[in-house]
């Protein structure tokens, strides 16, 4: 983290309601929430101002390509890789020693 020390002259109003809002205690840990969320609000923004600008391959569904089966087949390899190197690094010798991953999706 590179630290800047300086001196703001600040709406005192302003600075304690977001205290209370923000439940954090200290001045500069107020300031730096709203910096980081005027940041995120700001590059969302320029996202936003990028919309419909990005062109696509004829025939390219971009609504299949996010399908709940896509994802649970992908999350499904994910696991089955994770599985085989942990099977490998724990020289597990079969499938009566292997783990149980579960994941919640809701």
């Amino acid at each position: 983290m590179n630290i800047l020390r300086t001196s703001l002259e600040i709406d005192r109003d302003l600075l304690e309601t977001a205290i209370a809002l923000s439940n954090v205690k200290t001045k500069k840990g107020v300031i730096e929430i709203a910096l980081a969320e005027f940041i995120e609000k700001r590059q969302k923004k320029n996202l936003m101002d990028i919309k419909g600008s990005v062109k696509f391959m004829d025939g390219h569904d971009h609504r299949e390509m996010r399908s709940r089966d896509d994802v649970d087949i992908a999350l499904a390899e994910f696991v089955e890789r994770r599985r085989n190197e942990r099977r490998k690094s724990n020289n597990l010798a079969n499938d009566n020693d292997r783990e149980v991953i579960a994941y919640d999706f809701n």
